[in-house]
C-alpha cells in the first residue's frame, strides 16, 4: 500500500509544483517575519525591548495581547516552574 501512494506520488508529482511554490512562498515569508521580529531596527532584541519598559508600559502592551495567549503563556510558566 505504502508503495502505491509513493508511486502515484512520484507520478504525479508535476500536479503538485502550483503548491510547492505556494508553500515555499509561505515558508519565505514566514521566515522573513521571524527574522524582522527577532530584532527591532536599533538592534535590541525583545528582551531588551521588554526589560526596559516600565511597569505601567507593560501592563499596557499585556491588555493588547489576546486573552488566549495570555492563558498559554501563564500555563506554561506555571508548568516550567513546578517541574
Amino acid at each position: 500500500m505504502l508503495t502505491q501512494v509513493i508511486e502515484t506520488v512520484v507520478r504525479h508529482r508535476r500536479d503538485l509544483d502550483p503548491y510547492e511554490r505556494k508553500w515555499e512562498a509561505a515558508r519565505a515569508a514566514v521566515a522573513s517575519e521571524r527574522e524582522a521580529r527577532s530584532s527591532t531596527r536599533d538592534g535590541k532584541t525583545i528582551e531588551d525591548t521588554l526589560s526596559s519598559m516600565t511597569e505601567g508600559q507593560l501592563r499596557d502592551l499585556l491588555k493588547r495581547v489576546p486573552e488566549m495567549t495570555v492563558r498559554r503563556a501563564l500555563n506554561a510558566g506555571a508548568k516550567r516552574s513546578s517541574s
